[in-house]
């Protein structure tokens, strides 16, 4: 019986520091998703060369209205472009 309570005690212990971990885990990627928003907010208000805005979700893509102009259209100098989903 005793052994058992350990045991169970023992396996508590070991979930519960997987979820402190899980929990650091996820405060870490929030703050690296914060920092590349921020980043990508920056660049979009400073008129980025290198950003193309996108109105729409992802899957709106198809639609002829919301289909992005084609790089070449957009410059004829520059061929690498970072498109922001906002």
């Amino acid at each position: 019986m005793i052994e058992r309570l350990q045991e169970d005690t023992r396996s508590l212990r070991e979930e519960n520091q997987r979820l402190r971990d899980d929990v650091v885990l996820a405060r870490v990627e929030g703050r690296n998703q914060q920092q590349f928003n921020l980043q990508l907010k920056e660049e979009i208000e400073n008129g980025s060369q290198n950003t193309v805005h996108l109105e729409g979700n992802k899957e709106d893509i198809s639609s002829p209205r919301r289909r992005p102009m084609p790089v070449s259209s957009i410059s004829s100098k520059r061929r690498d472009f970072r498109i922001c989903w906002c």
